[in-house]
C-alpha cells in the first residue's frame, strides 16, 4: 500500500462512521430495531448497510476542521438528533395502541394484571401489551422497516449532513403529532371503555337498589366478562384503526419457487382496485409455468424474468402495463428520474412511434426468448 494513500483511506472510514450516526440514532429510538432484544451488532450492520449508501448519494463531506473540533461536535449532535427525532415519531405511533389498552385495562379493572414490555423492557398492562404487540405486527405487515430505512436515507436529501438541526416548524410538527396519537389511542379505547363505564353506572344503579348485594363478587366478573367480549368484537376495529391507509401501490410475489406457494392473485388485486390502488404483480418465477391472466385479474403492471420458467438466457425482463397504470404515469408531475425505467418514455416510443432513442435491442436475447415462447405454446401450460 502506498502510504500516501492512508489519508484517504482514514477520510473515507470516518464519513463512514459519520453514516452511521443517523440510522444508528433512528433504530435505538425506532419500534422493533430498539427492542432490547436485537443485538447491537446487528443495529451497527444495519446501520453501515444504510449509512454507507446514503453518504455516496447526498455528497457527505467531513468537516473542514476534522471531527476532534466544535463544529464537527456540532455535526455529531446534529446527526443523533435528526436520528432520534425519525425514530420517536414512529415510536409515537405504536404509543397509540398502548395507551388505549390502559385505558381499557383500567376501565375493566385489569390495571393491575400488568407484565414486562419485551420491546421496550418496562411493565405495562396485559391488554396495553395484546393491542401493542397487534400494532407492532401491522407495523411489520405494511413494511414499516422498510419504510423507516427509506425515510432515513431520504432525509439526507430533506436535511443534509451539517445542516440537519430541525427547524421550529418541524420541531412543531413532532409536536403535534405526538397530540394526534394521543387522540388516536383514546379513540381506539372510546367503544370499549365508553361501554365498560356503562356497565359500571349499571352496577352502581344495581347497588343502590339491592344494598345486600356483594359488587365486587358480582360487578368484577361482570365488568372482566363485558370487557372480553367487547375486545373480541372490536378488535377488528381496532386493527382498522391502528393501521388505517389507502395505499396507491399493492405489490405481491405470484409464485414462490422455494416454498411451492401461488398467491390468490384476483382476490387480492380485486380488494387493492376497491380502495383505488394499482396492483404490481411479481411474476419472475410465475410465467411459463402456471396460467398467468393479468387482464381477468385486474393486474396494472406486472413483470417478469427469462431465465426462470421461460428457460431463456438471462437478461430480459418481459412487462406488461394496463391503460390504468399508464394514466397514472402519464398524470405525473415531476420528471421520471431514471432514463431505463421511464414508463412514460417507453409509452410513447410503442404507443404513439415517437421513433426517440431509448437503448440498443438485445436482439440474441430477444431471439432466445421468441424460441422459448415457442416451446412453451407448444408443451402447453399443463405439460410443464
Amino acid at each position: 500500500m502506498n502510504p500516501a494513500d492512508i489519508p484517504n483511506i482514514e477520510a473515507m472510514l470516518q464519513l463512514w462512521m459519520l453514516g452511521m450516526i443517523r440510522p444508528g440514532a433512528a433504530f435505538i429510538a425506532a419500534p422493533v430495531f430498539g427492542a432490547t432484544s436485537v443485538p447491537v451488532q446487528l443495529r451497527l450492520v444495519i446501520a453501515l448497510a444504510v449509512g454507507v449508501p446514503a453518504v455516496a448519494a447526498s455528497g457527505m463531506a467531513l468537516p473542514p476542521e476534522g471531527i476532534v473540533s466544535v463544529p464537527g461536535f456540532f455535526f455529531i449532535i446534529g446527526e443523533v438528533v435528526i436520528g432520534l427525532a425519525i425514530g420517536f415519531v414512529l415510536q409515537m405511533g405504536l404509543a397509540a395502541a398502548l395507551l388505549a389498552g390502559e385505558v381499557i385495562s383500567n376501565a375493566m379493572g385489569l390495571g393491575f394484571a400488568s407484565m414486562v414490555d419485551p420491546i421496550s423492557g418496562a411493565s405495562s398492562s396485559a391488554i396495553g401489551q395484546f393491542l401493542s404487540m397487534m400494532a407492532t405486527a401491522l407495523f411489520l405487515a405494511a413494511d414499516g422497516h422498510l419504510v423507516l430505512i427509506d425515510i432515513v436515507v431520504d432525509s439526507y436529501i430533506a436535511l443534509p449532513p451539517g445542516n440537519a438541526f430541525p427547524s421550529w416548524d418541524a420541531i412543531g410538527g413532532v409536536i403535534r403529532f405526538g397530540s394526534l396519537m394521543f387522540a388516536a389511542g383514546l379513540t381506539i379505547a372510546m367503544p370499549v371503555g365508553f361501554v365498560l363505564i356503562l356497565v359500571q353506572i349499571i352496577m352502581g344503579v344495581i347497588g343502590r337498589s339491592a344494598p345486600a348485594l356483594n359488587l365486587f363478587a358480582v360487578g368484577i366478573p361482570a365488568t372482566l366478562l363485558a370487557g372480553i367480549v367487547l375486545l373480541g368484537v372490536a378488535t377488528p376495529a381496532m386493527a382498522e384503526a391502528i393501521a388505517r391507509v389507502r395505499p396507491r401501490v399493492v405489490a405481491l410475489v405470484h409464485a414462490e419457487t422455494s416454498t411451492g406457494v401461488l398467491q390468490p392473485v384476483e382476490e387480492i388485486a380485486a380488494a387493492a382496485r376497491d380502495c383505488g390502488a394499482l396492483v404490481v404483480l411479481d411474476c419472475v418465477t410465475s410465467l411459463g409455468g402456471v396460467a398467468v391472466e393479468l387482464d381477468a385479474w385486474g393486474v396494472d403492471a406486472a413483470y417478469s424474468g427469462t431465465q426462470k420458467c421461460l428457460s431463456c438466457p438471462p437478461g430480459l425482463s418481459p412487462v406488461s402495463f394496463s391503460e390504468r397504470a399508464l394514466e397514472r404515469g402519464r398524470a405525473r408531475e415531476t420528471k421520471v428520474q431514471s432514463w431505463y425505467l421511464d414508463v412514460t418514455l417507453l409509452d410513447g416510443y410503442y404507443r404513439t412511434g415517437d421513433r426517440v432513442y431509448h437503448h440498443t435491442a438485445p436482439v440474441s436475447a430477444i431471439l432466445g426468448l421468441a424460441e422459448g415462447l415457442r416451446i412453451v405454446v407448444e408443451e402447453g401450460l399443463e405439460a410443464r
